[in-house]
């Protein structure tokens, strides 16, 4: 496989596993190469989208550094208590299936209590669900009595008219199912609408799992097939209406009613058995579910010919495989079976002339650490057995190790913690992140933790959702290996098509390192060839860059850029004709999947309310101690400070400055005309005059703008020069029509003069200031895009804000409240030449448990992961 057209993988670092609304996230990407594991040096942008349902409601774009970058997602404080999801990409990514993408939920609670506390209660029959009753009650558990409700429900593709209802005197609501639409349907939702006392409605959403007891089964012969008369082990994975692993217990029966097989033994659905088929029988497993219903699923059917691959773990340093075939495939032909790790081939063994039962032994130490696949080759050279494995090796990671730690510290202490990383001994040269948590505010499980090596080497590589991915990652015991190999048997491999990687024709989306603006200059229908292409960046940046099209026509521009600007795209062919089209090349958001797993879809999570009632509560007992009173707060919020008035560029500022200011307009003066142009050449002193350029656009110029010499021919002539003209700090171009500017949102006009006398003659410089109190009025509503004109608007890089740690030995404990949840953040932290780091900071005014969590890659691609605890009192 070529290595530069290897796939790219992406983990994001979270400074906590949930979120109050107001709250900053705080985050550190991390990019690999999927085929060497290595720190990637192909993108340079990395891009995370935070979205509910299918709504991108906020969008970074990260510079990305021989593959690292962090920024944060500061959450407005009107987001309402739901489960959301962050998703992190690169371009290059784009090539593949969006489920390639790094992809997690987030449950975020809403600022404001909506004193609406609701428990449902599901009522079945024969294992069918029938009704549900709702109550409805205040934070201090007092019923809503006769409260209207209205609610509709939603079974597959059926939806009920608006149902209006009111609750009982307990304050509960009895939802009646209609039982007809229920066949063959096995979820729903009741959508309902609550109106207050207050005048405001709230809406809630409930998930109906309507046969609570349905169960799909599926089951995975090792290497991909059962053959007559060889012994196999046969994973199998039952999932319930949620896509969620779900318990039975059962038994494999053979035709005759002969007990083969127990399913006893299972894991979030998951597990094995060992079955030897003969030709002709047929095999069906029989179980029973957590509330006794009876199902009975029938086995893939076993094929006379072929072949059989069984590995299992030797021991901690080796594999054992076995090929097994069938009587008449012994000592026909030669075998190979090759070990890949995305792409890369770590082993191809020869197994020549082969017997029914062949046995080989592969030593880990030659292997990558994370997933590896291997094929069995046939004679002819194709795969006809496949079988996923994991690699774990303690020396393929890094070790950090604590110098000293305290069990017990103080609140607003100082902290500084001495710690090493290190691999096999080695000194660990790469980069870092660190979180310190009060866990007690944001009750952490490992569950619903990030951690680095369950994605970058487990979860990526999968297909389908994997439930509970950190678990295989927490223990090494002899269970939790057992059931990281039947995930590994059940839920096949990488989801990437490897054969297109050596077709880099296919490629859509190319390696981006840098953001780009690109497009095509058309003349007619035919390309412009080595075409002139200006790209103008408005704004306190002003810029102008030039390209040349190439033979289809194709331009392109890397601008580095903040925030969101606007751009304007002047072209012409090689000889200066401007009668083109440009189409410019659409920056299009990848498409959002909707993820059908329960605990994506859980619209109000209970964790970060929780989170809420902790802080406040706190709060309270401090005011109570008198600790808050006029002092300042430290809380997870985002502080939005008023809206800055626009900054001149540089470039602006010197022209302005080294200018006389002639006249300023206001509003009051030209309230209510029609064209500011024409108002602009009859009262502006000094006097203008609107004119048409030798690019054929009208601008306003001065009336008297100087007289030069022509070096060339001696002669004197009038130096005519456009008024440059600033809107709200952005210099408008030449194509611009002034006349479009609407009048009613103009604040005031500055007028400014520059006399300059030259060797050459005597010239006039005009400069307009025009202040809107609308921004973006240029750019985004009254461009007119003409002939070999373009215009967009484009999201630049985000701008990284700094993790605010107070300093406590300034001040006394007394002066501020800090309540705080993520008491420390360090985005990059690098070890120095003995491995050796330290983390400073103070601990918050909040009491609990502490939680540092650490998490990292070095240059050669190994993974780091530490967390820890301490008490603060």
């Amino acid at each position: 496989m070529t290595a530069i057209n290897s796939p790219e993988k992406v983990y994001l670092h979270l400074d906590k596993t949930y979120y109050l609304a107001g709250d900053t996230i705080w985050l550190k990407g991390y990019t690999v190469d999927a085929r060497t594991s290595l720190p990637s040096k192909k993108s340079g942008v990395l891009y995370v989208e935070l979205f509910k349902g299918q709504k991108t409601l906020k969008k970074r774009v990260i510079p990305l550094t021989s593959g690292f970058g962090w920024g944060d997602i500061a959450l407005p404080d009107t987001l309402s208590t739901g489960t959301y999801r962050i998703r992190a990409y690169t371009q290059w990514m784009r090539n593949w299936p969006t489920e390639f993408f790094f992809d997690k939920t987030v449950k975020i609670g809403g600022l404001k209590s909506e004193n609406l506390i609701t428990n449902t209660v599901y009522n079945y029959n024969s294992n069918l669900l029938t009704s549900a009753d709702i109550s409805f009650a205040n934070s201090k558990n007092i019923p809503y009595i006769h409260l209207p409700v209205n609610y509709t429900i939603n079974i597959g593709n059926n939806r009920t008219e608006v149902i209006k209802a009111v609750t009982d005197n307990a304050g509960k609501l009895h939802i009646s199912l209609p039982i007809e639409k229920l066949d063959n349907a096995s979820k729903g939702t009741v959508r309902l609408t609550v109106s207050m006392t207050n005048e405001k409605s709230i809406s809630r959403t409930f998930d109906l799992a309507i046969d609570n007891d349905s169960i799909d089964l599926q089951f995975f012969p090792e290497g991909g097939q059962m053959v007559a008369g060889l012994p196999c082990r046969i994973g199998y994975k039952a999932i319930n209406t949620n896509g969620l692993g779900t318990k039975l217990t059962g038994s494999v029966f053979d035709q005759n009613g002969t007990v083969l097989a127990s399913l006893s033994e299972s894991y979030l659905g998951m597990g094995s058995f060992y079955l030897t088929p003969q030709i002709g029988s047929i095999y069906t497993a029989k179980i029973t579910t957590s509330s006794g219903r009876n199902l009975a699923f029938n086995l893939p059917k076993s094929i006379a010919s072929g072949y059989n691959l069984a590995i299992s773990e030797k021991d901690s340093n080796e594999f054992l495989v076995k090929v097994l075939a069938s009587e008449d495939l012994v000592a026909v032909g030669n075998l190979h079976l090759v070990a890949q790790h995305n792409g890369e081939i770590y082993s191809d063994m020869l197994i020549k002339n082969p017997q029914q039962i062949n046995t080989l032994k592969i030593r880990k130490d030659s292997l990558p650490v994370g997933t590896l696949l291997f094929t069995l080759l046939n004679i002819e050279g194709l795969p006809v057995c496949e079988r996923l494995v994991f690699v774990n090796k303690k020396p393929d990671k890094i070790e950090i190790q604590i110098e000293k730690l305290d069990s017990i510290y103080a609140l607003h202490q100082q902290m500084d913690i001495g710690l090493i990383a290190k691999t096999m001994d080695k000194v660990v040269q790469g980069s870092l992140s660190v979180s310190v948590i009060n866990s007690n505010m944001v009750q952490t499980e490992e569950d619903d933790e990030g951690n680095i090596l369950a994605t970058l080497l487990l979860t990526s590589e999968l297909s389908g959702h994997v439930e509970k991915p950190n678990r295989y990652f927490i223990n090494r015991d002899s269970a939790t290996i057992a059931r990281l190999d039947n995930l590994l048997l059940t839920q096949g491999w990488r989801k990437v098509d490897w054969e297109k990687i050596e077709r880099p024709g296919l490629f859509e989306f190319p390696v981006e390192k840098k953001l780009q603006i690109s497009g095509k200059v058309f003349q007619g229908e035919k390309p412009v060839i080595n075409g002139k292409v200006l790209l103008v960046t408005a704004g306190k940046n002003f810029n102008i860059d030039q390209s040349t099209t190439d033979k289809n026509g194709q331009f392109l521009f890397e601008p580095t850029f903040t925030d969101t600007v606007g751009f304007a795209i002047r072209a012409a062919t090689e000889s200066g004709q401007k009668s083109v089209e440009i189409k410019i090349d659409e920056a299009i958001i990848p498409e959002v999947g909707i993820k059908d797993i329960t605990n994506y879809i859980d619209d109000y999570p209970q964790k970060p309310l929780d989170y809420r009632k902790h802080r406040e509560d706190y709060k309270a007992l401090l005011i109570k101690k008198g600790l808050l009173s006029g002092v300042t707060e430290l809380e997870d919020v985002e502080i939005l400070a008023k809206k800055k008035k626009y900054e001149l560029p540089v470039d602006a500022k010197a022209n302005l400055v080294s200018a006389t200011k002639m006249q300023t307009i206001y509003q009051a003066d030209f309230g209510g005309v029609a064209d500011i142009s024409e108002y602009l050449t009859r009262h502006l002193k000094g006097g203008v005059i609107m004119k048409t350029d030798k690019q054929g656009y009208e601008r306003l110029m001065l009336a008297e703008p100087g007289i030069v010499k022509d070096a060339a021919t001696k002669k004197m002539y009038t130096y005519d020069k456009p008024l440059v003209v600033y809107i709200n700090g952005r210099a408008l171009e030449e194509s611009f029509n002034i006349r479009e500017l609407p009048s009613k949102q103009i604040e005031h006009i500055n007028f400014f003069i520059k006399d300059e006398l030259r060797e050459d003659g005597y010239v006039k410089f005009g400069y307009l200031e025009i202040v809107m109190n609308k921004d973006g009025v240029y750019w985004q509503n009254y461009h007119k895009n003409v002939s070999g004109m373009a215009s967009i608007i484009r999201q630049g890089y985000s701008i990284s804000n700094s993790f605010y740690s107070p300093k406590y030995a300034i001040k006394p404990i007394e002066q501020r409240a800090d309540l705080r949840s993520t008491i420390f953040w360090m985005p990059h932290v690098s070890p120095n030449l003995e491995g050796k780091f330290n983390l400073k900071y103070f601990n918050g005014s909040v009491p609990g448990k502490y939680k540092v969590l650490i998490e990292g890659i070095d240059l050669q691609g190994n993974l780091a992961r530490r967390s820890f605890y301490y008490e603060v009192r």
